[in-house]
């Protein structure tokens, strides 16, 4: 009678905790929506949520899909591994954004993303004229995504993929409200900027300097150090 007792109070505590961090996950934290995994683990001592297999985090705008994460509840922040794929869908201010990488952290209060290891990005947005489709596509070693300040920051051996034109950089920052790309500024690498278009009709076939700026609606390019470029014939 006694042991029937205590593994009744047992599995009150239980689910008592299991409670406690479905109010933590869903109540306090307003982004999130929903996660889904195989396998859950509560860690009480340190306030951490543990997912594996499968794991579904749906938030504000998009999701992300992992093989595993950890949930922080202090720090309001989740770490995704091995798989990530990340979707984000701006109806409000017409863009979308979808990232793959091997690991991802994303911190729900100020809305920052970082994401490491063959990272791929593809960003799709109206330009201000609301007719034409702007399309950027990113690949680096390292990423990191501002919803709140509406930037994109990358950098190690980053290529950028711009209307049929081909750039190489160590950094980057779009302001993809402004439309604008900065390449290697407030960094000091000896890689430079090398830019490629693949239009025949653009009659600039290639050029370098050790930084610049890309007004992607205006497709104006400013170059900074050592310039060298190339013309088609």
């Amino acid at each position: 009678m006694e042991k029937c007792y205590n593994r009744r109070i047992n599995f009150l505590i239980l689910g008592i905790t299991i409670l406690s961090f479905v109010n933590i996950l869903f109540c306090k934290q307003k982004s999130f929506k929903q996660i889904s995994s195989d396998i859950t683990e509560f860690d009480r001592s340190k306030n951490i949520v543990r997912f594996f297999g499968n794991v579904k985090v749906n938030f504000e705008d998009g999701y992300i899909l992992c093989d595993k994460a950890e949930y922080y509840e202090i720090d309001k922040k989740i770490f995704c591994d091995s798989n990530v794929y990340t979707l984000i869908v701006s109806t409000k201010e017409n863009y979308s954004v979808n990232i793959k990488s091997y690991f991802a952290d994303y911190d729900f209060d100020t809305k920052i993303m970082n994401f490491k290891e063959n990272v791929y990005l593809e960003y799709e947005g109206l330009l201000k004229d609301n007719e034409n489709i702007n399309k950027v596509k990113i690949k680096c070693g390292f990423l990191s995504l501002d919803q709140k300040e509406k930037q994109i920051f990358c950098k190690d051996d980053v290529e950028i993929f711009n209307k049929e034109n081909k750039i190489l950089c160590y950094s980057a920052k779009y302001m993809y409200e402004q439309e604008i790309l900065f390449l290697n500024y407030n960094f000091e690498k000896e890689q430079r900027v090398e830019f490629t278009s693949l239009n025949e009709n653009f009659k600039l076939k290639y050029c370098s300097a050790k930084k610049a700026i890309i007004n992607i609606k205006d497709d104006k390019i400013y170059l900074n150090g050592a310039t060298d470029l190339r013309f088609y014939r």
